[in-house]
This record gives structure tokens, sequence and C-alpha cells, in this order.
């Protein structure tokens, strides 16, 4: 019967693609890697790797051998993260998958050198702008008004430039155009950020300039149906220790609605903000409407605000 750790030697040789890298993540020597191969390849009377002096690629049996061999391994690393549950210490390391701008903007700020942390969050969308550009362009009052207006189109997500927003639980597809196309959401976000005209973009990256005015968002009323961001592990399988701690974490620092949402969300728009530069302008008129001619008296009395 073959050895499970011969299982595991080939395994990790079949993934490091060399015997050297193997030998570097099991804290072995090569030449016991080496050896471990072979008397697994003599064991089976098959060739399980096909060796150069520059590179290792697996044959058409080793290929397979190594599908049944990971999930051996698999099976005995979480017989063996079973048991350490008990201990409850989270250790080892954990490799998650998440959008980049995400993981720059938000994962990355989250966890401080000495903690294990993980994400799980709503992502929303908006269509925003620079005060600026509304300011010069105008604020489009309905889907269909976007027309008039230069869009950064991110074509990783709207690849036939057609934006898709939702409004009492229908879908809106609207057509828009824009000189610049984009396959970064990143690049798309400072491209509005400069005032190069409109995008449709994830909040989680310009969640900062919508709560601070250096952004505005339009048409929230059409807001495109909503996603999420998942943890995502098999089913029907113990979790270790330091997913489990990972999931809890994320889950207390991005509770709904997320801190990117938040202020913003309650009335930050350029339409309301238009408004308030619409109250403010009829102020000052009436301020100046009501400023002492020349020559005019004026008494010295002040009055607080």
């Amino acid at each position: 019967m073959m050895k499970l750790e011969g299982m595991g030697i080939f395994a990790r040789v079949a993934e490091a693609k060399s015997f050297s890298g193997a030998a570097r993540r099991l804290g072995i020597s090569k030449s016991l890697v080496s050896k471990e191969v072979s008397k697994l390849e003599k064991a089976l009377g098959a060739r399980l790797l096909n060796r150069t002096t520059r590179q290792l690629s697996l044959t058409e049996f080793g290929a397979a051998f190594y599908e049944h061999c990971a999930r051996v391994v698999q099976e005995a690393e979480e017989a063996e993260l079973l048991v350490e549950r008990l201990h409850s210490s989270p250790r080892g390391v954990l490799k998650c998958t998440a959008p980049v701008a995400f993981a720059t903007l938000h994962i990355a700020r989250a966890i401080p050198p000495n903690m294990v942390a993980r994400p799980i969050a709503p992502i929303n969308r908006v269509i925003c702008g620079t005060p600026e550009y509304f300011a010069a362009r105008g604020i489009p009052r309905t889907p269909q008004q976007l027309s008039d207006h230069d869009c950064v189109i991110y074509t990783h997500a709207n690849p036939d430039s057609v934006w898709h927003l939702s409004a009492n639980g229908a879908d809106i597809a609207v057509p828009v155009r824009g000189a610049l196309k984009v396959n970064d959401d990143e690049v798309a976000w400072q491209a509005v950020r400069a005032g190069l005209g409109l995008s449709l973009l994830p909040t989680f990256i310009v969640g900062d300039d919508l709560q601070s005015g250096r952004l505005q968002a339009v048409l929230t009323e059409y807001l495109p149906s909503e996603r999420n961001l998942y943890a995502l592990y098999l089913p029907n399988r113990h979790l270790s220790a330091k997913v489990r701690v990972f999931i809890d974490f994320m889950l207390s620092k991005y509770s709904p609605p997320p801190y990117w949402d938040r202020d913003w969300v309650s009335g930050s728009t350029a339409r309301d903000a238009a408004a308030a530069s619409g109250q403010s302008d009829a102020k000052h008129a009436r301020s100046r409407s009501a400023a002492p001619r020349a020559g005019q008296r004026t008494s010295s009395r002040t009055r607080s605000a």
C-alpha cells in the first residue's frame, strides 16, 4: 500500500513544478523529495513526471494521479485541522480572493500586521461625477438624459456600453457614450475625479469621495441591482479556526451598511447639492438687495447668527 507521505510529497512537486520548490515548502531536502517520488513511481509501475534539465511536467498518468493525491492530502489536512480546532488557536497561511480595488482600499487597511481578517459586504454602484462637471454640463434627471453626457465606460462590467439600472423592481437598459473606455475600474474612478465625465462605479471605491463631496451621485433612485461580495468555502467541510476567525471579523467590520456607504446615502447627491446651491444663491441675492446703498446710514447693532 502506498504511503500517504509519498502522495503528499508528489502533490507538492506537481504544484511547485520542481523538486526544489516542493522541498522548500515541505521543509525537507531536495534529495528526499526526489527519492520519495521515485519510490512512488516504482510502487505504481508508471512514470508520473517528465524530467528535463530545465523543468518538470506531469505525464498523462501523473496528472490524473495528482487529482486524487490532492484530494487525499486535503482530507488529511482537514482531519488534522479538525483536531486543532479543539485548541481554538488560529494558525497557518490564509489565502483569499477579492477584487483588486476592494482589497487595496478596504481589506488592506482593515488588517493589522498581527491579526487575521476576512471580507463580506454588499457591493452597491452609483453614477457619479464632480461638482464642477455638473455645474458645466447640468444634472441628468432621468436615465435617458445620460445620452447627453460624457460617460467613462468601464468595459469589464459594461462591454456593450449599456448601463443596467433599476426602478420599481424593473430593469432599465441605458445606452451610454463617451470618448474614454477603460478596462480597470480604478482608472475609471481617477478619470471621473479629473472631471472627464460620469461613470457607474462601486461605492467601495468612491465612498470616501461621496462622503467628502469631491464626487456627487445622481439618479440614486435608479441604482442598479445590488451585488454582494462572498466568502466562499467548500460545502460539508469543517472550517478551520483561521477561516472562521476571518469570516467573523469581516462580518463585523463590514456590517450593513458598510462604512463607505454611510453618510452620503442620506442626501449628499448632486441633486441635493444643486438645490442647496440654489438656496444659497437666493439667500445671497436677498443679501445683496438688502445691502445699504452708497451714503445710506446703517445701524451699528449686530445680531448673533
